[in-house]
Order: structure tokens, then C-alpha cells, then sequence
């Protein structure tokens, strides 16, 4: 039933029955929730999201009210504004710092902008936490090629001696 939400695009009232007569069906569902959000913001009606949240979250376990708030910060990114994707996204990372791919999500959002500034302090946040090996290495490669293409030489020598300074203390 969700595919024909995509024939209906165009057609705002025909599309918003359809969600909505989803949504009554189907509680409980993200993927629903996800829809339902963005058609909301791709038309201008941030009060009504506000409350499609809330209801979101006596109906969703955490772990979809996450990805919920990922893909509203997304949507804000886009259809919205950048800072209060950039609020809910500083939320999400506040409640869960271990969530890797939502930093990853958040940087790519960041690129997106361009704004370099605030693209290096979140991987200078990133790089100060505890991270396995593995995770480290992945987020500073990413920030050295960032650097490279948007930095210069003492950016670059930088984020090559956090690496050193985290392989010395391994």
C-alpha cells in the first residue's frame, strides 16, 4: 500500500487520504511515520509534525523512534531548516554518542551544507571519544580526506597526529 503513495504524489489531497488511511491501519510502523513526515515537510506544516512525533513516540520502541528522528532531521536538512536539523541531530547524538552511523549521517548532512567549519568540530568531537580501532580508523580516514580536499597542509598534519597520537596509545 505504501507504493501507491508515489503515484499520488502530485496530488497533495489524494496522497494525504492515502497516508492517512495507511496510518490508521497500520500503527506502529515506521516506514509509515517516515511517509507521513515527509509529506508534512515538503508542505510546510511543521506544527502538525510536531504532533505526528509525539504520537511516534507512544507507538514506536526506541530503536524506530530513532531512526524516526534521523530521517526528520534529514527532511529538516532539506525541506526545512539546517539548523534545527543540525539541533535534532546534536539531540540524538546527546542520547546516543556510540551511534556511529549517526554521526556518519550527520557529517554527510554537514557536507551537504558546506559548512567547513562546523564539518571539522563534529570530527574533532568524534575523534576525542573512545572508539575500537576499526571505528577510529574509519573516522579519520574520512576526516583526512576531508581536509585534503577542503583543508591545508597543517589540517591534514593534524588529523595524521591524532592517528599517531591513538595508534601509540593502543
Amino acid at each position: 500500500m505504501l507504493h501507491m503513495i508515489h503515484i499520488y504524489k502530485e496530488k497533495k489531497e489524494e496522497e494525504e487520504k492515502i497516508i492517512r488511511i495507511i496510518f490508521k491501519k497500520v500503527k506502529g510502523s515506521c516506514k509509515v511515520y517516515k511517509k507521513y513526515c515527509k509529506f508534512i515537510m515538503r508542505n510546510n506544516r511543521e506544527e502538525e509534525n510536531k504532533n505526528t512525533i509525539s504520537k511516534a513516540k507512544t507507538t514506536l520502541d526506541k530503536k524506530k523512534m530513532i531512526s524516526l528522528e534521523i530521517h526528520i532531521a534529514r527532511l529538516e536538512y532539506k525541506y526545512g531548516s539546517v539548523d534545527k536539523g543540525r539541533s535534532m541531530f546534536e539531540d540524538i547524538l546527546t542520547n546516543n554518542p556510540k551511534r556511529h552511523d549517526v554521526w556518519n549521517i550527520y557529517i554527510d548532512m554537514e557536507k551537504e551544507v558546506g559548512e567547513v567549519g562546523v564539518i571539522r568540530r563534529i570530527f574533532e568531537r568524534i575523534v576525542k571519544q573512545k572508539l575500537n580501532t576499526k571505528t577510529m580508523k574509519t573516522f579519520l580516514t574520512k576526516y583526512l580526506e576531508f581536509e585534503i580536499k577542503y583543508g591545508d597542509e597543517s589540517k591534514q598534519e593534524h588529523v595524521r597526529d591524532i592517528a599517531k597520537s591513538f595508534v601509540s596509545r593502543k
